[in-house]
């Protein structure tokens, strides 16, 4: 999602939470519509079988963007 003052702080988890995906078909997760990054990066990628990720929304100044936490 795109990030607002709002949200700010609020932390997203992304699973493969069946666990018979990821490895045969990666998940890419991208940046936000509005090109809110991860980490810089405009997308990451989970590669195993119940791989995770979780996301925080963050805010520098007037610069949204997800960090890996």
């Amino acid at each position: 999602p795109n990030i607002t003052d709002d949200t700010v702080g609020t932390v997203f988890v992304i699973k493969d939470a069946k666990g018979t995906g990821a490895s045969a078909n990666n998940i890419t997760i991208q940046d936000s519509a509005a090109g809110h990054q991860i980490d810089g990066q405009s997308s990451i990628t989970l590669e195993s079988d119940r791989a995770a990720v979780s996301l925080v929304a963050c805010k520098d100044g007037s610069t949204f963007f997800y960090s890996i936490f």
